[in-house]
């Protein structure tokens, strides 16, 4: 079976290998699958020559959810979050972020950015 996935480029590649065609493709192996659980898991990652940190989590259904480790409410670190049900909650001011990014207990609040991400052959990968 082939998987075919869309680079950045927009050029198509096709592997029979799932983990090789994601490699190609530009996606970064960002944790172990079962590393990521029903608590914040936080990881660091260097993309294009910038660190940036993640926090990751498996929702109730099981999914995994990754999002940007800085609260857009004061951009503070989220390092210390914890889980509240499925969203992550900033350990500032208490602001919880579900997992589309949405704030859901301030109104008015910007949203979280949420990274996309992909869980295949036992690791949790980032999209480019």
């Amino acid at each position: 079976m082939s998987l075919a996935l869309r680079s950045l480029d927009e050029s198509v590649v096709v592997s029979s290998d799932p983990v090789q065609a994601l490699v190609t493709a530009g996606w970064l192996r960002l944790a172990r699958s079962t590393e990521v659980g029903r608590a914040v898991l936080v990881k660091q990652f260097t993309r294009d020559g910038h660190s940036w940190t993640a926090l990751l989590w498996r929702m109730r259904s099981g999914a995994v959810v990754a999002m940007d480790a800085v609260c857009p409410h004061r951009r503070y670190p989220m390092s210390d979050a914890r889980l509240v049900g499925d969203a992550v909650e900033c350990p500032i001011h208490g602001y919880r972020y579900g997992p589309t990014g949405r704030c859901l207990n301030m109104r008015r609040a910007a949203p979280a950015r949420v990274l996309k991400v992909r869980e295949t052959s036992g690791y949790v990968w980032l999209a480019p």
